[in-house]
């Protein structure tokens, strides 16, 4: 049969289920579609501990076997199925899932059926796989594998949602007492834009987004009621406290709901479809069908949503809410009085420190009509933190490549607010801030101490207050908010970085970046409106001028208030904005990051080395250090020259600087056509052997 099948493609393949490389190193074999064909019609019998296996990808590192690695660095080309029956309920026939096949994947689709090891006439275990057009990136891979299974669900098949996950076994054609295999079909599966299972998927996608989106706007207005009626009442929720006693995923297992392979993904056990449409988010879960309706409360977008203690209602006190909490309250021996469950529709409660916007209703839905005056009654005039530049009460990233300052030039702005003097020769509102260390915290101790030295500040008696090592901020929102409202005169949060803090598993997820975005966003509403900065890192690996926005998805932008920029050259860090700025506009702002040594932090050999410290580049400044790194250029040309073996140590010696500012150097002069570089040496062009010779001259 002449097919157009990519039979060159290969894919990580192993032997028996605990075929592991992660002790010697050393990459996994490769297995073609062709190679499995030919096994199907010719198939091994081997026992199931060294049976032969693949992994739908082509990364076969040492690694492979890893979920997360596959999904960020896997590519797979083959849709693998699995139909693993059990006595009461068989598989699908052969008969059933070609069927199914045809009508999502059309008749030319190529298919491999062959049945599994433990099939039997009763019950026909089998596998398909079917070749694809072009490859698909890990990070798409269980979207895509999701929207097939809910295609072919509703064509009455039963395929192991297992294989939703990106580095999950598919056993290849192994002769049992029962086998059958057929290969049919002329073409691979082209999944393009407008094909059924991607648009099923983009769906899928832009429904969650917008069902969280509801279902967390609803979870933080119900928790804004329950503290307002703490403060009321100085009694402890009942729900909070079995919240954080419970969690969704324990009580989802409780109560009989089947976990998809992915983990986050349930069914209800009063399902009739069989959907895995419950998603669990943690705090608290959205169900996108209709088996829950009368669990939890519909969102704005009229999705059921709700927390662990929904859960408990339903499922142990028959939807009765009154009785749930009385129930609780005596179990855990809580003081409380039953109380109304709340209705969105209902709710005016208003979190504390924002009363101003008392009428504004909180569910996202339709609250009631105001005239222009009163909806005009609530303008107020834009408050600076950094006069021109940041605005109290608004959230901001600041991207940067790794090596560019940006936690440097955030700790240069928190010294100038917390001793209220001008950053970037604009007025700062003076004020406490708080840092939260989640990348490198050791690192940051020492930038911190090295900036206060070179600013000749004690630094320790500074209102400025910490956070060691990264955490779940959406686990820990309200202890926060506690902490950081004892924190008097609060003006700047900064959490370092957005990377360290990110609770999703993908940062090309939209619904995992947006929920990020709004986490930090929260920190902006404590009393006093302090700003929020988050320092990002940006996408790709080479560093690009015009790619200065943070890594993820467009969710993430769309959140903020704008995106501020940082980019280094030598000793000079400039500060402007890429994308997104809600503001003044301002010009590109240039600060100094020379490298300084200090003897308080020398090793514990007595080694001073050399830490960048920011101090504001004044105009007068500009040129002498202009002149400066064009005298650094041409002594690394002249160096180069001499020694076109040399070293980026030698290159640093010849320069009187770092390895890295030697580095960046030498990366400029190759970038801007004055060197060249072949095999492991450098040489000048004619256009650097021109520069050289002028500057000689």
């Amino acid at each position: 049969m002449d097919m157009n099948i990519p039979t060159a493609a290969a894919f990580c393949t192993g032997f028996g289920q605990h075929d592991t490389h992660k002790d010697t190193g050393e990459p996994y074999d490769k297995v073609t579609f062709s190679d499995i064909v030919a096994m199907a019609e010719n198939p091994p019998q081997t026992p199931k501990a060294q049976a032969q296996w693949t992994i739908a990808s082509r990364y076969c590192g040492w690694d492979a076997r890893v979920f997360e690695v596959q999904r960020d660095r896997g590519e797979f080309g083959l849709i693998g199925l699995d139909f693993d029956g059990t006595a009461e309920q068989p598989a699908n026939s052969a008969k059933e899932i070609g069927a199914a096949l045809r009508a999502v994947f059309g008749e030319d689709a190529t298919r491999l059926y062959y049945s599994s090891s433990r099939a039997t006439e009763a019950n026909p275990k089998s596998r398909v796989l079917l070749p694809l057009a072009d490859y698909i990136p890990g990070r798409d891979w269980s979207d895509t594998m999701e929207a097939i299974h809910q295609l072919l669900e509703e064509h009455g098949l039963r395929p192991d949602p297992a294989l939703e996950r990106a580095a999950q076994l598919i056993f290849l054609p192994n002769r049992g007492e029962y086998y059958r295999h057929s290969l049919k079909g002329v073409a691979p599966v082209d999944l393009t834009p407008d094909h059924p299972v991607i648009q099923r998927r983009e769906a899928n996608r832009a429904a969650r987004l917008e069902a969280e989106r509801a279902a967390q706007e609803e979870r933080v207005w119900k928790a804004a009621e329950r503290r307002a009626r703490f403060h009321e009442t100085g009694l402890e929720s009942p729900v909070d406290h079995f919240n954080k006693a419970h969690s969704i995923e324990g009580l989802l297992g409780r109560y009989g709901y089947a976990a998809r392979g992915n983990g986050r993904d349930w069914r209800s056990p009063d399902s009739t479809s069989g959907s895995f449409a419950l998603r669990d988010y943690g705090e608290y879960w959205v169900y996108m069908g209709s088996a829950m309706d009368d669990v939890g409360r519909k969102s704005a977008a009229g999705y059921p949503t709700g927390d662990a203690f929904d859960l408990f209602v339903y499922h142990e006190h028959g939807g009765d809410y009154k009785d749930a909490v009385r129930s609780y309250s005596k179990e855990a021996g809580l003081r409380s009085e039953p109380v109304a469950k709340p209705s969105i529709a209902e709710s005016k409660v208003v979190p504390p420190g924002d009363e101003r916007r008392a009428d504004v209703p909180r569910n996202g839905g339709f609250g009631r009509l105001e005239s222009n005056a009163a909806f005009m009654a609530r303008l107020e005039p834009s408050d600076y933190l950094v006069d021109g530049i940041c605005e109290k009460g608004m959230t901001y990233a600041i991207t940067g490549f790794t090596g560019h300052g940006k936690s440097s030039l955030m700790l240069y702005l928190m010294l100038q607010v917390a001793t209220g003097k001008p950053f970037a020769n604009q007025e700062v509102e003076q004020g406490s801030v708080l840092f939260l260390a989640g990348e490198n915290p050791d690192n940051v101790r020492r930038q911190w101490r090295a900036l206060c030295l070179a600013h000749g500040v004690d630094g320790y008696d500074l209102p400025v207050f910490w956070h060691d090592g990264a955490f779940r901020i959406s686990q820990s929102l309200d202890a926060l908010e506690a902490e950081a409202a004892k924190i008097p005169n609060l003006r700047l949060i900064i959490g370092d970085t957005l990377q360290a803090f990110f609770e999703g598993e993908s940062d090309n997820d939209n619904v995992s970046m947006l929920n990020a975005a709004r986490n930090f966003r929260s920190l902006s509403r404590a009393a006093g409106k302090p700003t929020v900065i988050i320092p990002a890192h940006p996408a790709g690996k080479k560093a690009d001028k015009g790619n200065l926005v943070p890594r993820g998805g467009g969710a993430f932008m769309n959140e903020i208030d704008g995106n501020y920029t940082c980019w280094r050259e030598d000793e000079i860090v400039t500060m402007h904005w890429q994308g997104k700025h809600r503001g003044s506009y301002f010009e590109p702002l240039d600060f100094a990051m020379p490298e300084k040594a200090f003897p308080e932090l020398a090793d514990t050999k007595g080694r001073q080395h050399p830490i960048s410290v920011v101090t504001h580049l004044f105009d007068s400044d500009k040129r002498r250090r202009a002149q400066e790194a064009m005298r650094k250029e041409t002594d690394a040309l002249r160096a180069i020259h001499a020694n076109n073996k040399i070293s980026e140590a030698g290159l640093a010696d010849a320069l009187g600087a770092s390895k890295s500012t030697a580095r960046r150097i030498k990366e400029r002069l190759i970038k801007d056509g004055l060197v060249k570089k072949y095999a492991r040496k450098l040489e000048l062009t004619d256009e650097g052997l021109e520069v050289l010779s002028d500057a000689e001259s």
